[in-house]
């Protein structure tokens, strides 16, 4: 190797002192030691080990001097390959090397690659390494060199102090979900999946499907730079198969809360036919259009008989006609609705093609199967009349929000009466609010009732914003005393009072009602406001009151 790459690599190899600290612990677990010692300072660096250390000139000369040089296998080291980590530790400081007889010093900054060698000293046990640190660590560079070295060599064998703290975790202490032959598992609920080759950590990974530590019993074959595992390592494609067996366990079980990492892994174990029938129906991959949730092939196709779709368009997320045409095809229950997210997961260009190979993975003897119906079909049949829903029908959510609309309307409406000063008609009778299905957001018979249609309510939710679109749409239906089922017109009173309305206070009085309502029922639909929401609304009402205390003031001019 020529000495000015030989120099590029030493300088470059370790991104982090912690880095070139972590294969110092290597080389002293590879020397058999039985304790490594690390005492770092923010201008000094000693690793201590009481290993096989340095025998003879020729073997510093053979093993020091030559980098690249590999280790022979009757050796046994767990770690070591080519003698190259030493020089990760050059790149930080003037290094001295103690052991045996023998004192090796290096200071690249100074003399490159030249180092010297001291012979005849008392005998020492091990090895030694003092690196007096070029630059000095600041506070938060040590605490972060301090708290990388624990993590990264968190489970070797080995004792291993820093500061004189024992901050390992030899794996025989450890509880472990799984205890394979070639590696112990501990499973979190949440994080990536951290892969350790014998204590030191190598890589984490979301790709997996599971969260925690795997830590090998054997060595398995690391890339150059040891921060990934090589893919044809037979190790690994041993825990590997384990870890998927236990992904798709935790992934498919019916309480799963999983992510779109989780997602993506189950679809590429069904490319490789590492799902069965069952876990394929039970995987929760599929989101539905209308709520963004997750659902399962079997909840799918039990929706409509089977019938499933897909909105059009080139993007994620369709227009927002095509938003309500799928609410309303949902809440007519024609079909199924897939967001389109699913054909980046299973690599299809459009929902027939996916709807093809789900079909083909489940084989024909199963129930789950789907039939695929066009959108823009489903769309163009759907109802132009207007029906009404009875309350069994409703929905909780849809039941809630009827309560708290019903409950306050009366201050709207009341509001409406008082303010004669800008010529308002007076306060209309209260109609029954009601959810209905039909092509519209709303209407009214225009006397006893006011149906909003279940897609607008589904679309809108609930929170301080949503109900003042509810408050208009209310006094938009308060405003026709004629039915509002077909086209309609608006002649200048309605615009006069709606006008007039719409600048007026009620509306803040009336969501700020509205949302105080709503925090009695949160329990009712399994949430709480938060204190934002209702802090938010609060605000509502203080300005209010105030702009009210100002318009009620006498005027001084």
């Amino acid at each position: 190797m020529h000495e000015n790459l030989l120099y590029s690599v030493i300088k470059d190899q370790a991104g982090s002192l912690w880095k070139a600290i972590i294969e110092g612990i290597m080389n002293a677990i590879d020397a058999g030691s039985s304790k490594c010692e690390i005492e770092l300072t923010q201008q000094m660096l000693i690793i201590r080990d009481d290993g096989k250390g340095f025998a003879s000139k020729k073997e510093i000369t053979k093993f020091f001097e030559v980098f690249g040089q590999p280790h022979a296998a009757a050796e046994q080291k767990k770690f070591g390959k080519f003698r190259m980590g030493r020089g990760q530790l050059f790149a930080y400081g003037r290094n001295i090397w103690r052991s045996g007889k023998f004192e090796m010093t290096i200071d690249i900054k100074k003399d490159g690659l030249d180092w010297d060698l001291r012979t005849g000293l008392p005998h020492q046990d091990g090895c030694t390494v003092t690196v007096q640190l070029y630059d000095t660590l600041t506070n938060v560079l040590f605490d972060e060199t301090a708290g990388e070295i624990e993590r990264n060599a968190k489970y070797v064998e080995t004792p291993t102090y820093l500061n004189s703290r024992q901050f390992n975790k030899p794996p025989a202490t450890q509880k472990w979900d799984h205890e394979l032959p070639e590696a112990d598992v501990k499973l979190r609920s949440r994080g990536a999946l951290c892969i350790y080759n014998q204590g030191i950590l190598v890589c984490e990974t979301y790709r997996m499907g599971l969260s925690g530590d795997v830590v090998s019993k054997i060595p398995i074959r690391v890339n150059f730079a040891r921060n990934d595992v090589m893919s044809d390592c037979p190790v690994w494609m041993k825990i590997r198969k384990a870890i998927s067996k236990q992904t798709v366990r935790r992934t498919t079980s019916p309480r799963a809360q999983l992510t779109d990492a989780d997602r993506d892994r189950l679809a590429s174990l069904m490319r490789d036919g590492d799902l069965s029938v069952p876990q394929l129906e039970a995987a929760k991959f599929l989101r539905k259009y209308t709520t963004h949730a997750h659902v399962n092939i079997r909840t799918a196709t039990n929706f409509a008989d089977g019938r499933v779709t897909m909105p059009p368009g080139v993007r994620a997320v369709p227009d927002e006609d095509a938003f309500l045409d799928s609410i309303k095809i949902m809440s007519h229950k024609l079909a199924f609705v897939i967001d389109r997210e699913a054909l980046a997961r299973f690599r299809c260009e459009d929902g027939k093609t996916l709807v093809t190979i789900l079909n083909g993975y489940l084989g024909p003897y199963t129930r789950s199967h789907m039939r695929w119906v066009d959108f823009e079909t489903l769309a163009d049949g759907l109802p132009t009349t207007h029906s009404l829903l009875d309350e069994g029908e409703l929905t909780k959510n849809e039941a809630i929000t009827l309560e708290v609309l019903q409950k306050n309307q009366r201050m709207l409406l009341g509001h409406v009466g008082r303010d004669s000063k800008r010529n308002m008609r007076l306060a209309p009778k209260v109609r029954r609010i009601v959810v209905g299905l039909g092509p519209r957001d709303a209407w009214t018979d225009g006397s006893s009732y006011i149906a909003i249609s279940r897609p607008f309510i589904k679309k809108t939710r609930m929170h301080p914003t949503a109900w003042q679109r509810y408050a208009h749409v209310l006094m938009h239906q308060y405003l026709h005393d004629e039915p509002t089922f077909t086209e309609h017109k608006h002649n200048a009173i309605f615009y006069q009072n709606y006008h007039a309305w719409s600048t007026s206070y009620a509306m803040s009085y009336f969501s700020y009602n509205c949302t105080v309502t709503l925090a009695k029922h949160a329990t009712n639909i399994r949430k709480r406001l938060t204190r934002t929401v209702l802090a938010r609304s609060d605000a509502v009402m203080r300005s209010a009151k105030t702009a009210d205390a100002e318009e009620a003031a006498p005027s001084t001019s």
